[in-house]
């Protein structure tokens, strides 16, 4: 077993609990609370005596509230000063590999030729910076962080090797001055209109449509690609293979038949597509397709191979056509909402009820259905290797019949999912019940386990919604 200390944003808090290391289920922790908060006054008290303090960065700085820019285009800006160096501090000699997972950049800067790999964190917006010696990378790695409310640019020195924060004696006023070159760099991008996509473009603020009914637009645009780009619909093939779909199409302007690769990443908010060549091998960049809350869409092309993205030459208002017709299939969906769960089905806001809370009642839930007043019997419950298995008998059903899942929790994207288990043999197709933020909500679709892809799910949707209702009477109990 383990114990974990977690630090959540909006609101910031913290948060401690208990779980078993083998399938990541967290545990009934019988530690007394007054210990724990007396821990958590302690942290907040040493954090606010050194919030700010010194001339070096010590364990981390950030500068002052950003304002006046978006937060895309600083992300945009601090990419760009992975590959073009010289925009924002004086350089020369800049050479750059493409690695796998990272890419090796060399250059000359205050009289001093260094080597570095860089990697990127879409997810965090994190960049880290290891330097080499003697060809092999040092132990400690800066990092360099976009954060939000406030808008803010983080610096930071860690062990890449436990992830713990290090002491930096480096002046803050040199990593302030790095944040300041990003706003400037950013400030540019927002000021001057774009003619092709570069490093991302970011669409207008989505209204009248879900995050949730985006997605599944986005996801069934790769099926049915003629709802969002301009191909020939008769000639479009999509095949599902372990991890990705392949698709081909040809395309109506130019006549090219196209062979693609895509990717879907539901936990991320993503889709990625790789142009493949006649021999169908997956090409060196890759195009990603993101949706982010606020809610809006993000379109940039990436390094396949590093991760990096690269400066795209692609017509601007070719991304723009996308996100409008996106948008419109999304609209098509949350209208003819019918009787079925279809590619996904989110519950009414959560009010009065904090996210943690809900989390909890969502595992209480899988572990407990009859505690949580679902209409089953003769549940059984065996934590496995990585996930944990669960028989139970549906009492609603005719003939009351006894059904197996295999269960997965994704803490970090505050999803459950469920795989049918039949003669031993575990499902292609998994249930997913999830969190969703802004405004907090649950969600439930299926998809293909192998592709992730989503399709359109026949079960009733009033299944789905006692599912919620069950779900959240657990949560205002706690």
């Amino acid at each position: 077993d383990e114990r974990v200390m977690a630090v959540r944003d909006g609101p910031l808090r913290i948060e401690f609990f208990h779980r078993h290391k083998s399938d990541g289920y967290r545990a009934y922790w019988q530690a007394p609370v007054d210990t724990v908060q007396k821990m958590i006054q302690e942290l907040v008290d040493y954090a606010s005596k050194n919030q700010g303090q010194g001339a070096e960065v010590g364990l981390g700085v950030r500068s002052a509230e950003i304002t006046g820019v978006s937060h895309d285009s600083m992300w945009r800006s601090m990419m760009e000063s992975i590959r073009e160096p010289a925009r924002f501090f004086p350089c020369s000699g800049v050479s750059i590999q493409e690695k796998q997972g990272y890419i090796q950049r060399t250059l000359t800067a205050n009289g001093e030729t260094y080597t570095e790999n860089i990697y990127d964190d879409e997810a965090s917006c994190e960049i880290v910076y290891r330097k080499l010696s003697n060809g092999a990378e040092t132990d400690l790695e800066r990092v360099v962080a976009l954060r939000t409310h406030p808008l803010q640019v983080e610096f930071h020195l860690r062990n890449k090797n436990d992830g713990f924060r290090v002491q930096w004696n480096m002046s803050k006023s040199v990593s302030l001055s790095a944040a300041d070159a990003f706003v400037r760099e950013a400030k540019r991008m927002d000021s001057v209109p774009p003619t092709v996509i570069g490093y991302g473009i970011t669409s207008d603020p989505v209204r009248d449509v879900s995050y949730d009914d985006l997605f599944a637009a986005a996801q069934l645009s790769v099926k049915e690609p003629w709802r969002a780009i301009n191909v020939d619909q008769g000639s479009v093939d999509v095949q599902e293979c372990t991890g990705y779909v392949q698709r081909k199409m040809t395309l109506r302007a130019s006549g090219e038949r196209v062979t693609e690769r895509v990717i879907i990443n539901e936990e991320m908010g993503e889709i990625r597509y790789n142009k493949c060549d006649s021999y169908g091998t997956p090409g060196d960049v890759e195009r990603v397709l993101s949706i982010h809350t606020p809610l809006r869409i993000e379109f940039y092309e990436r390094s396949a191979r590093s991760g990096l993205r690269v400066h795209w030459k692609a017509p601007y208002q070719m991304a723009q056509d996308t996100f409008s017709n996106l948008v419109k299939v999304a609209k098509g969906m949350t209208s003819s909402s019918g009787a079925t769960v279809g590619f996904g089905l989110a519950s009414k806001p959560l009010d009065g009820m904090s996210q943690d809370a809900v989390w909890r009642a969502m595992l209480t839930a899988m572990r407990d259905p009859v505690g949580a007043g679902m209409k089953v019997d003769s549940v059984r419950v065996q934590d496995m290797s990585g996930y944990m298995q669960r028989s139970m008998r549906l009492l609603e059903k005719p003939g009351s019949p006894t059904v197996t899942d295999n269960i997965r929790v994704m803490e970090g994207a505050r999803e459950i999912l469920y795989r049918p288990v039949k003669n031993g043999q575990e499902s292609e197709e998994e249930r997913v019940f999830a969190l969703r933020t802004e405004p907090l909500r649950f969600e439930m679709f299926c998809r293909h386990a192998r592709d992730k892809m989503r399709f359109d799910w026949t079960a009733p949707r009033a299944v789905a919604i006692s599912v919620f209702d069950s779900t959240a009477a657990v949560a205002r109990r706690m």
